[in-house]
């Protein structure tokens, strides 16, 4: 997302893995988490849920897509990749270390999962004052 000035204190949404290191190291203070429980290296900062702000956590995610009408095989021959990468005990390893919680969906799930996501994210933006 991005940094705002807001009652000339800086401040900045942004996922734990950009900025872990410094908040471990105190120089930079966390004042909530947009997860639905406490993060274990954060237990001390509230999450959205807790405040009020929002009835459940705002994941940070990211997905690869491809074009419409790729032939079945080809999609198929993808996924077992990503899978096979996500699997990977070095990816995860490296992962966990960049304060990363990756979670691997199907195509199926990740639908399910941005259908349900899109008005939490919607509603707690409109309460917070950043959206219409």
């Amino acid at each position: 997302m991005g940094s705002y000035l807001v009652r000339h204190v800086d401040s900045d949404i942004n996922t734990v893995a950009t900025f872990a290191q410094h908040a471990k190291a105190g120089t930079v203070r966390m004042l909530l988490s947009f997860s639905d429980e406490r993060l274990p290296d954060f237990r001390d900062v509230p999450t959205v849920v807790e405040l009020g702000i929002s009835p459940a956590g705002i994941e940070s995610w990211r997905a690869v897509a491809v074009p419409k009408g790729v032939p079945a095989p080809v999609r198929a021959k993808l996924e077992a990749a990503f899978v096979k990468a996500y699997n990977d005990p070095e990816y995860q390893q490296l992962a966990k270390k960049a304060n990363l919680d990756p979670i691997y969906r199907t195509n199926d799930q990740l639908v399910k999962f941005l259908e349900k996501g899109y008005p939490v994210v919607r509603d707690s933006m409109k309460a917070m004052g950043y959206a219409k």
